[in-house]
């Protein structure tokens, strides 16, 4: 038996028991989830062909349902990226077999092939329940050829080692900075920060047919850079090729595809290997030096030497905490893409004053919302280190005051980043000046308040000080 065949029905065995071994109420949960997924299947698939055959009587249509696959499989790119790097951390990062792997008499590339392509197959259930039914429904409602769906589901495997390719080469700097034991910290910031990247690329490749829907052009929709950019555009010449025997097409689609998906493919087995194998990926586990806190000195010696060392204590151990730095960059970065691409150009002199300053204000207003966030800092996040704070010789008062000038500062730090970053389309001196006076408002109203509510219900996970209660149930609660 060779080493990959060795592999996959080491796979195949672990996957059979892991499904046969569920007991009570997780196999419930299962069930479930495969009956929900089903359900999806089949509506989305019984949707697709309803519409797609509704097109065909539409003078249009036969356009709009090439843009539709098009644009479908563009999303399915990014999205299947977003999911992708999530996988890879488990199959990569918190994989139980490969270190255990890396000690048998297999050949790295093999092992990290087989990882590469669990990772796939964990990928493409998402795509299985969505995007399969979506270009099932297109072939069902045309009466496509034979040779679509053969071809389909080599476009669905081309279409998914892209991304695959992409997360398994974005994670090994991740694996290189970051221990595994903040995994889980890594899981949350990927998923803000990739979100907000497929959302905002999103917004960007479609805006072009959102502005001619509203100007009534809805022929020009389909001009929208979401239908015509590779792979997606790629993918579906494939697919329309084969389902109207147009070899042509469908070669010219096809061939792009794959040299893509193979290079990825090569690069991502020539690069992962050595970097794991040398230890390049394994650096984080060493340890760092503690981060200097020189800066926090020269900035806050104007305080009281008592606010001073909780302000330094704060300051220098936030950084350390990645998911409370995504959680304050996630909603500031989101209004600051909503206002790049559809808020009024800052040098505009015949939109009305308020028009003109919205963008300023609206930046200034997310910005302080996100940045509050630094409040949970308060007393949940101090875990065993509140014994050590209620024994100084500090008043309460005094405590709760350093507190909320750390969130001040970071609130103001990232309002300011901000409205710095708007300020590149169009600078306003006035809108400025508004936005940050926005920011600082909110940023002291809503850290005074969740400061004052997570004194008044303190929660606390000693053994996980990152799990206690959010500043957002803090204020539920409250």
């Amino acid at each position: 038996m060779s080493a990959w065949s060795l592999l996959r029905a080491l796979r195949l065995r672990t996957l059979a028991r892991t499904l046969t071994a569920v007991r009570g109420p997780q196999r419930l949960q299962r069930l479930s989830l495969a009956l929900v997924g089903l359900v999806v299947f089949g509506g989305v698939l019984a949707i697709t062909t309803a519409t797609f055959g509704a097109l065909r009587e539409v003078p249009d249509g036969p356009a709009i349902a090439e843009a539709a696959i098009a644009g479908s499989l563009t999303v399915a790119v990014f999205v299947e990226l977003f999911f992708g790097l999530t996988t890879a951390v488990y199959t990569l990062y918190l994989s139980h077999d490969l270190p255990l792997l890396a000690t048998m008499p297999i050949r790295e590339r093999t092992v990290f092939a087989y990882k590469y392509w669990e990772t796939l197959a964990a990928n493409a259930t998402l795509y299985g329940v969505l995007w399969a039914p979506f270009l099932l429904g297109y072939g069902f409602a045309t009466r496509a050829g034979a040779a679509y769906y053969p071809l389909l589901a080599l476009t669905s495997v081309l279409v998914l080692m892209i991304p695959t390719g992409l997360s398994i080469l974005l994670i090994m700097p991740v694996m290189r900075l970051v221990p595994a034991g903040r995994a889980k910290e890594i899981i949350a910031v990927l998923w803000t920060l990739i979100g907000i990247g497929v959302w905002a690329t999103f917004q960007m490749l479609t805006r072009p047919g959102r502005e001619s829907m509203l100007n009534g052009e809805y022929r020009a929709v389909l001009d929208a850079p979401v239908f015509r950019v590779p792979p997606g555009r790629w993918g579906a010449d494939a697919l329309l090729g084969a389902a109207v025997g147009d070899w042509s097409r469908m070669l010219g689609g096809l061939l792009p595809l794959v040299s893509l998906a193979l290079a990825l493919y090569a690069v991502a087995l020539a690069i992962v290997p050595w970097a794991y194998t040398a230890g390049w990926v394994r650096a984080g586990e060493s340890g760092r030096r503690v981060r200097g806190a020189g800066w926090t000195r020269l900035l806050f010696r104007w305080l009281p030497a008592d606010l001073r060392a909780v302000v330094i204590k704060d300051l220098t151990a936030f950084p350390r905490d990645l998911r409370q730095l995504a959680g304050m960059a996630g909603v500031a970065a989101v209004g600051i893409v909503i206002t790049v691409l559809n808020g009024p150009a800052a040098e505009s002199t015949s939109a009305p004053a308020f028009s003109f300053l919205l963008p300023y204000v609206t930046v200034g207003g997310i910005g302080g919302l996100s940045a509050s966030q630094a409040a949970n800092l308060a007393i949940g996040g101090e875990g065993r280190a509140y014994w050590l704070l209620a024994a100084a010789p500090i008043r309460t008062w005094r405590l709760l005051l350093a507190k909320w000038i750390v969130a001040f500062f970071l609130g103001i730090s990232a309002v300011t980043l901000a409205l710095l970053v708007i300020s590149l389309r169009g600078f306003s001196a006035t809108g400025l000046v508004v936005g940050l006076g926005a920011g600082v408002l909110t940023t002291a109203l809503i850290a005074t308040y969740a400061i004052g509510i997570s004194a008044s219900f303190p929660r606390f996970d000693w053994d996980n000080p990152r799990y206690a209660v959010s500043t957002l149930g803090g204020l539920i609660l409250g």
